[in-house]
Order: C-alpha cells, then sequence, then structure tokens
C-alpha cells in the first residue's frame, strides 16, 4: 500500500495528560492555547479610554470576533441553505438523466443531512430511483477531496467484501447544479428499507437483535480483514484502481461545525497509534477551548476535569508503542441511522461511507449503541437495558467463533477470550475512539462509559471533582477553566450586541430542573441528619 504523508506543524503531546503542557509552561495565563485571554487593563484602555480595569474594549471584541468566535448554529444553517436554495432542481434531473441514458425523470423526495442534501430521482422509462448527492459546500473543508474519497472507499469495499452498500453510477463536477460553481456531485443506487433507529432499536425482541447481532459482526469482521500499513484515507491510485493509496485522514471531526475552527495540526496520514491518538487529543483540548454561549464556570471545570482524566486513562488502555501496528478500514459513523434494516432486522445495506479510512486496530470497536456509551440510549427508561446489549452482542460473538475465523480474530482483538473479565479491552478503547470521533461528547461520554470504571459506580462526580481542583498541582487547570469563562462571555456579549443570541428554553428547563433536584437532595440530606440526631439507635 503506498502512503502519501504531508508534513504539518508539531501539536503538543498530550498522552501525560496536562501536566505535560503544565511543566512546559503552557498552561500558565500567559501561555495557554486560547487565543482569547483577558488582555492587560492597560492594554484596554489604550485601546478604549473608556474602559476600566478588567474590562474588555468593544473594538477588541469585534476584531476577536472576526478570527476566533465560531458561528452559532443559526449562522451555519442560514449558510446552509442558502446553499442548498442555489441549487437549480431542472440541473439536477438533467445531470441524473445524462448518466442514465437520457430518460425523463423527476425529483420525488430530498433529505439534508450534516454535510450533504440527497435528491431523490424517479426514472419514467423504468421507474427506478437513484440518489444524487451533493456536498453541503460550507460544511465541508474539501469537498471534493471528501467526494472522491467517499467513491474510492466504496469501490474497494465492492471489490473486496460482500457488505451491502449503495451502488455508485457516476459522480463528478458539474458547473449547472449551482451557477458559477462547478459542484461535486455523485449518484448512486437506491435500497429500500427502513433506517434503524434507537427507539426502535430498544424495544426490539431478543430474536430481532439476534438478527442484527449476527449481520453487524459478519460486516465488522469483513472490515477486519481489510489491512492497511497506516493510517488515512483511501484515494484513487492513477497506476492501479484496484489498489487505492493512502492519503491525509479525513474526519467527521475536522469538517462542519465541531471543525469551523483552526487545528492544531493539518491532516495527515498516521503511521503510528500515539500519531493517530497525539492528533485526535489536541484537537480535543482545542475544541474545549472554544467560547460558548451562557457559559458556566462549573462546566469548564467539568470538561477540563474529563480532559485531564481522560489523557491519563489513554496510556492505559492503549498501546502507544507497538513496534508494528496494523490499521483496518473502519465506518466513521456507524449510528443506527446508517443502517437499513427489514422487519425481521437483518440489515439490507450500510450507508454514509463519507469519511472512512483506516484506523489503529486497537481502535477498532463496535458501534457506541452496542458498547452502551450512545447519549441517545439514556433517553430510554424502558425496553432492554442499555446494559445488557453488549453482553449479548459479546455472548453471540463467542458462539460464532466456533465456526468463524474471522469472529475468532474479533474476540482475540476485543479481549473477549473469558466472559468473566470484568473490564474488557473492548470496553476500554471503545469510550476513548467515540470521543475521539466526536469531541463535543467528551463530558457525556466520560460520565458513562469511563468516569464510573474509574472511580466507581457509587462515586459522587462532584466530590472528585471539587476535590481534584483543590489540588496545588491542579491550580493551573482552574485558572484555564475561570479564562474559558471570560472567553465565552465575551463570546456572549458579541452575539447579544449583533442580534445573534437566541434563548436556548430547553437548556434553561434542565439547568432550572438541576438546580431544583439539588436542593430537594440537600433537604432530604439535612432532615435525615435531623432525625439521627434526634434518634440515634434507630439508625444503628
Amino acid at each position: 500500500m503506498d502512503v502519501i504523508v504531508r508534513t504539518s506543524r508539531t501539536a503538543v503531546p498530550l498522552f501525560q495528560g496536562l501536566r505535560a503542557r503544565e511543566s512546559a509552561g503552557l498552561d500558565s495565563p500567559d501561555n495557554l492555547p486560547s487565543t482569547l485571554l483577558s488582555t492587560p487593563a492597560s492594554q484596554d484602555k489604550e485601546d478604549d479610554p473608556a474602559a476600566t480595569d478588567g474590562q474588555v474594549s468593544s473594538a477588541q471584541i469585534e476584531q476577536e470576533a472576526s478570527i476566533f468566535f465560531p458561528l452559532t448554529e443559526e449562522q451555519v444553517e442560514a449558510k446552509n441553505s442558502t446553499f442548498i436554495d442555489s441549487i437549480d432542481k431542472d440541473a439536477v434531473c438533467h445531470v441524473a438523466s445524462k448518466h442514465c441514458g437520457g430518460g425523463a425523470c423527476s425529483i420525488i423526495d430530498e433529505n439534508q443531512g450534516s454535510f450533504n442534501i440527497c435528491f431523490f430521482v424517479r426514472f419514467e422509462s423504468n421507474e427506478k430511483t437513484w440518489v444524487l448527492r451533493i456536498p453541503i459546500v460550507p460544511m465541508v473543508r474539501d469537498a471534493w477531496g471528501k467526494l472522491l474519497s467517499e467513491v474510492t472507499t466504496m469501490g474497494y469495499i465492492e471489490s473486496n467484501t460482500t457488505i451491502r452498500i449503495p451502488h455508485i453510477h457516476a459522480y463528478g463536477e458539474d458547473d449547472t447544479l449551482v451557477q458559477g460553481a462547478s459542484t461535486p456531485f455523485m449518484i448512486m443506487e437506491f435500497i429500500p428499507g427502513r433506517q434503524l433507529d434507537i427507539d426502535t432499536w430498544m424495544h426490539t425482541t431478543e430474536s430481532q437483535r439476534k438478527n442484527l447481532y449476527i449481520d453487524l459482526i459478519n460486516v465488522l469482521g469483513q472490515l477486519r480483514k481489510l489491512e492497511f500499513s497506516a493510517a488515512g484515507s483511501l484515494m484513487p491510485n492513477p497506476i492501479d484502481e484496484a489498489n487505492p493509496i493512502l492519503g491525509p485522514f479525513l474526519s467527521i471531526t475536522d469538517n462542519g461545525v465541531e471543525g469551523s475552527f483552526a487545528t492544531l495540526a493539518t491532516p495527515r496520514v498516521f503511521t503510528s497509534t500515539a500519531q493517530f491518538a497525539d492528533y485526535h487529543c489536541n484537537f480535543l483540548s482545542e475544541t474545549i477551548q472554544q467560547p460558548v454561549q451562557e457559559p458556566s464556570f462549573n462546566q469548564s471545570k467539568m470538561e477540563l476535569f474529563a480532559l485531564d482524566s481522560l489523557l491519563k486513562e489513554i496510556p492505559k488502555c492503549i498501546d502507544l508503542k507497538e513496534p508494528r501496528p496494523s490499521f483496518v478500514l473502519a465506518h466513521p459513523d456507524l449510528r443506527c441511522g446508517n443502517i437499513l434494516i427489514d422487519d425481521d432486522f437483518h440489515i439490507l445495506a450500510i450507508i454514509d461511507w463519507e469519511f472512512s479510512g483506516t484506523i489503529p486496530l486497537q481502535l477498532f470497536t463496535p458501534p457506541p449503541w452496542i458498547m452502551g456509551h450512545d447519549p441517545a440510549t439514556l433517553l430510554f427508561c424502558t425496553g432492554v437495558p442499555r446494559r445488557d446489549i453488549f453482553p449479548e452482542f459479546r455472548t453471540l460473538l463467542l458462539e460464532m467463533r466456533n465456526s468463524s475465523s474471522a469472529c475468532t480474530q474479533l474476540c482475540q482483538d476485543w479481549g473477549l477470550q473469558d466472559e468473566a473479565v470484568q473490564h474488557q479491552f473492548v470496553q476500554k478503547v471503545s469510550p476513548i475512539m467515540e470521543i475521539f470521533r466526536h469531541p463535543s461528547k467528551l463530558q457525556n461520554i466520560y460520565q458513562m462509559s469511563i468516569f464510573e470504571r474509574v472511580y466507581g459506580s457509587k462515586t459522587c462526580r462532584e466530590m472528585v471533582v471539587n476535590d481534584f481542583y483543590e489540588k496545588d498541582e491542579n491550580q493551573a487547570l482552574a485558572q484555564r477553566a475561570e479564562f474559558q469563562m471570560r472567553n465565552s462571555e465575551r463570546y456572549t456579549e458579541y452575539l447579544v450586541k449583533h442580534g445573534l443570541f437566541v434563548e436556548d428554553h430547553r437548556a434553561q428547563k434542565i439547568r432550572e430542573l438541576i438546580e431544583t433536584t439539588k436542593k430537594t437532595l440537600e433537604q432530604v440530606r439535612l432532615s435525615s441528619q435531623a432525625r439521627r440526631a434526634q434518634d440515634p439507635d434507630l439508625y444503628s
């Protein structure tokens, strides 16, 4: 396998936790990675004579906004809507018809995802339905590169596995889809079926889950066999079409809303697990420094604590010094919605292969809704218990290894040889990889899957976090939380001033509910203490 390597800026290694940053002086108030730190009062006054100590001038905030402040969700949606509205629907039909023998067609439906807009086109002559998909250009760093990698990946999967995926009829760039632009597009087969969803999944029968487990294990087993020499994204090989080359690693993380700011390192090919983890850790660190509206100091402290704890766990769970690491092809977002099923829950197809790439074998794991750390599953109080899903999956996989070498290999890779092991390798690694894929979910996944394993299921998180920040060696992180709080306050001020602030009523209700619950629990605790004091023998 040929490898394309691009150089990039050296990122600060984070594997020793943020202690490494502190020892280098990088977490001191003057050297924090965030560029939105409060400026000295003297400089404020120089920029704005009306500014007083501790205040920041309006001119400075405006200057920072143009460089550092992220777009709001409403601004992102507006940009996407403007682009989608600019697509010529007649041109969509013309392009589709051109690649289907010139037959007449019409758009019967459309569906917008995070990174693409899909037009479902029906041909009159044969009543076939195709899907013409266009990348939402404002959301993607390199729309053509993303599409080209996805086409290459899907072609490679079709040639080397029996995994059912949509067949690609045509792809390219067209200058009629959006006036004045050469727009990438892909035309795919439409596969009938329904998308698996969390609600349906959590209320399946044992027989239905078994059907899905078997098919999912077959998919994972076949992907596991596709080994490569490094981590990257598949790109066309001009010399040998059957053997793609590896280009820089493209990811969901580095695009869209989460990727709307400059990363610490540009995408590249990774030849070791340590390089792969280092890139994602640096991106994760930068992600949580982004300002948010209506900031919470406790939220900032919780996020920094979770990051610090995660960085300490990584070298305990992952071998960062393996001499000859293996890399395998993986789907980047194998959530329920990317799985098409029939009424018996057999898998009909796996869709949305964009941002697929090769990853370190150690980080190749089952999807989060199998492993129990998909935050969406927390919303369900009925149906199959979330904690029972992975044991069911594991039991079936162990049974299947008796007749399948691929299943034997998966069991070996995931440390599932012994059911008696309480915390198996895959259970430790899976939440780490999911956080790498979705940095914005750091706190939720950490709380669901890492905190409990590290500190115990009955441990109070607030007490652990408070104890953490009382230690002298963690004062730099406490300062960092304060700086992030100030940055977010300035960001909120900017949004309010420009009419961009949109109150999150749902978040407000959640905060109110949390505060009410805390007060109730405190009243219960005080009442219990009072009863114990009045009648100690009753509680002995």
